[in-house]
């Protein structure tokens, strides 16, 4: 799905990421990530950034060009083995968050809003199971929906107006921290200005499990 899509980044598309790099340009726009502390890079999945859970992460910009009432965030990522601070960082920090719980069970997701913070804990399925997994929500300006590999698996209701620029915006840490990142493999990572309809999400999800599975 491209319609409203504003940031993909992809360690397996050549247009995104050219290994040796450590810049990763969006497909879409001209939004580009900074590879730092040494993220790397494996054929896996015919490409993928490799975290170590030590220092790694994908630095983005601020504003990557969503609104204040509808975003939609997804990824593919694979567990490697328990990271520093016990939560796989996808996409981190508090105003956009996308982790893996500590138990390896729940995706955890939140966002930040005029009225706070909102996070919640999502899913209740195996994710340590040495495969790739499509995680991602969306956000229509009352409702965050959580979503594992094409399905459903939580909401929150949420008040507010949400905050859309903000420093340490990254992939694979949690905002300014030391403590919280990523172990594990992450593929193609998308962004997008609107909320993805569950029919999108599922055709995002079938045109790409071939090459995760």
């Amino acid at each position: 799905v491209t319609d409203g899509l504003v940031f993909a980044v992809d360690a397996g598309n050549l247009v995104s990421f050219e290994n040796g790099t450590t810049t990763a340009h969006s497909l879409t726009g001209s939004i580009d990530g900074t590879l730092t502390n040494g993220v790397g890079f494996s054929n896996t999945a015919n490409g993928s950034w490799v975290f170590d859970s030590v220092d790694d992460y994908i630095g983005l910009p601020n504003d990557v060009g969503y609104s204040t009432d509808a975003v939609s965030v997804f990824a593919w990522y694979k567990i490697n083995g328990s990271p520093t601070g016990g939560y796989h960082i996808i996409c981190g920090g508090q105003e956009l968050e996308m982790s893996i719980h500590s138990s390896a069970t729940f995706l955890r997701n939140g966002i930040y809003t005029t009225s706070g913070r909102f996070v919640s804990n999502n899913g209740s399925v195996t994710l340590n199971d040495g495969k790739f997994h499509y995680y991602g929500f969306t956000f229509d300006g009352s409702t965050k929906r959580a979503y594992i590999d094409g399905i459903e698996v939580g909401t929150q209701s949420v008040t507010g107006t949400l905050t859309t620029n903000f420093s340490n915006r990254n992939l694979g840490r949690f905002g300014g921290s030391t403590t919280y990142y990523a172990n594990g493999d992450m593929g193609l990572s998308t962004l997008y200005n609107k909320v993805l309809s569950a029919d999108e999400i599922a055709q995002n999800y079938n045109a790409n499990i071939k090459r995760y599975t």
